[in-house]
């Protein structure tokens, strides 16, 4: 009975440790799963903040191509200003040149007595050289501006062929990036959807395990019962026709004992009836040789003589060892008998 108990016990131990362990299993899956959930949308995070970082690293390039190209444009505005200046100064040349000639002519008038030729050979060279001197200065005008305007063309036509670079590379950079963007996202949603899906799968699986596990244990649990309940009704069964057995023994050994306990009675008085003989034969030769002696004058007691001994009034003499020791192997002999037959229990 107690080995049983045990046994039930240790089997209903041993359910409630598999239940546990698949919880605990079924809690580190779901553990794992929220892990790797978490992982993703970490990496997710670490993608779009270095799409960030792009962006405002592609921002900042933009900011210093439009920062150029605003110092390109001031320094075309100043070199179109340097030229405003140059046109400045030709207007000033020629108004001076201007009032050099009025001069002349207000000196030819004042000194009229000189000689009309020397005069006009004069001014006619003044006039040359004023009029070299102009056209040296409009020739390297004209060669400066027009050095300058090509430069203008060209640093326009760099600039915008720059711009349409930047402009192009920006659209392909963002439509790379934009592609990339939703292809991380796709592959985010389909890990994420996976995740879940295996997720779900394994603890459908667990599940499953699990309530098969607790059908056969309750299963095995409820055989092992009965068998336990048809264990112990057999044993009760053997157990009581045991008893039975050990009753009628026990009755039987009771009779056997009684019987022989009268045989030993019976012994006993034999050997006391032997011995109280032997004992009378020994008192009669005595008597006899008694008789036989003279016998003494002695005052004897006035009264009735003294009664004589029958030989049933004599008491009986002590129990021999050798009886007394028979009696103790025949007594050893029946209890070991009687204990050999108690029950087991």
């Amino acid at each position: 009975m107690g080995n049983d108990e045990s046994k039930i016990r240790e089997k209903e131990r041993e359910i409630e440790e598999n239940k546990n362990r698949r919880e605990k299993e079924l809690e580190q899956a779901q553990e794992e799963t929220w892990r790797k959930l978490k992982e993703l949308r970490l990496e997710n995070e670490c993608q779009q903040r270095k799409m960030e970082e792009q962006r405002q690293a592609e921002e900042e390039r933009l900011e210093h191509e439009r920062e150029l190209e605003r110092q390109r444009t001031e320094r075309l505005n100043r070199l179109m200003k340097s030229t405003q200046v140059t046109k400045d100064e030709i207007i000033k040349l020629q108004k001076a040149n201007a009032e050099k000639l009025r001069l002349a002519s207000e000196t030819e008038k004042r000194h009229g007595n000189l000689n009309a030729d020397e005069y006009r050979a004069e001014m006619k060279r003044i006039e040359n050289e004023q009029k070299k001197r102009h056209d040296d200065i409009m020739n390297d005008y004209r060669a400066k501006l027009d050095k300058c305007a090509k430069e203008a063309e060209a640093d326009k036509k760099e600039a915008k062929q720059l711009m349409d670079g930047i402009r192009k590379h920006n659209r392909d950079e963002e439509a790379r990036l934009m592609k990339k963007h939703e292809d991380d996202i796709k592959e985010l949603e389909k890990k994420t959807r996976k995740a879940e899906e295996r997720r779900d799968k394994h603890k459908t699986e667990l599940l499953e395990d699990l309530s098969k596990q607790r059908i056969e244990m309750t299963q095995r649990h409820e055989k092992e019962k009965s068998d336990m309940e048809a264990r112990m009704q057999k044993e009760e069964a053997r157990h009581k026709e045991f008893m039975t057995q050990l009753d009628l023994q026990i009755s039987k050994d009771g009779t056997d004992h009684e019987k022989i306990m009268e045989e030993i009675e019976e012994q006993k008085a034999l050997a006391a009836n032997q011995e109280r003989e032997e004992d009378y034969q020994i008192r009669i030769r005595e008597l006899e040789l008694e008789g036989a002696r003279p016998v003494p004058t002695m005052n004897l007691p006035i009264g009735p003589s003294p009664p004589v001994l029958q030989p049933a009034a004599v008491p009986p003499p002590p129990v021999s060892s050798q009886t007394h020791t028979q009696t103790q192997d025949n007594a050893h002999t029946v209890e070991p008998g009687m204990n050999q037959q108690q029950p087991q229990g």
